[in-house]
């Protein structure tokens, strides 16, 4: 198992440089370096408590002006996935768009892991995601929305209240949680429902289905049917 590890991650990391080779190859000038960095930045961004994108965490003093390009770039080209945040909850979701607040996942899970080094891929197949395991949980998802053609969007308040995603189902806001561990509790999306104008809540994680009033319970591989 640990020999057939190895030979995944070395293919993977070389998958990861012919990335960084045609992100060398295909922009232009000062693009080359800045599309590179926001790319190699994502696994950590991901990692944080707050998922959202921050410049600063590229370059002492990033600005949106500087990456925004490159950026895009990676969108364009199908590296990354884009989700905005919304200044509220509510139908049509793309007129709450805030265009300077998102996250980014990658479009490759298995590279993510790779990214993420040696000891998590080794980890994962003895079945334990290690700490990294929201941001590998929460990037299976966004991807698999995505495959549903689910526009990707979260919404935050204060930082005491974030749902990971928002997606509207059978014509309804619907919030979408995903839980890391087998602690299903969630005060972000119990306030959410009450607070925020969601009409219906969706927890993803490793328990079965329980459904209670405007809520329901997923096991994760139930993405998919979204």
């Amino acid at each position: 198992m640990y020999i057939g590890d190895k030979n995944v991650l070395k293919m993977q990391s070389s998958i990861i440089e012919d990335y960084k080779s045609d992100i060398a190859k295909y922009t232009i000038g000062s693009e080359k370096a800045k599309a590179r960095a926001c790319f190699d930045s994502i696994p950590f961004q991901l990692g944080k408590d707050n998922k959202k994108f921050q410049y600063k965490y590229i370059s002492k003093g990033g600005r949106s002006s500087t990456y925004e390009g490159s950026i895009q770039w990676l969108i364009d080209a199908g590296i990354i996935l884009k989700c905005n945040n919304l200044s509220i909850p509510k139908i049509p979701l793309v007129t709450h768009k805030r265009i300077n607040a998102y996250k980014l996942y990658l479009s490759d899970i298995g590279l993510l892991v790779a990214m993420l080094g040696e000891e998590s891929q080794t980890n994962i197949l003895f079945g334990d995601l290690g700490i990294s395991k929201g941001a590998i949980y929460e990037n299976v998802v966004a991807n698999m929305l995505n495959h549903l053609n689910y526009p990707l969007y979260y919404f935050e308040r204060d930082t005491k209240l974030e749902i990971d995603f928002i997606i509207i189902k059978n014509h309804e806001v619907t919030g979408v949680e995903v839980k890391s561990s087998d602690n299903t509790q969630s005060k972000s999306l119990k306030s959410f429902l009450l607070n925020h104008g969601g009409e219906k809540g969706i927890k993803l994680s490793s328990r079965n289905i329980y459904k209670e009033q405007n809520e329901i319970r997923l096991p994760l591989y139930m993405t998919m049917f979204l």
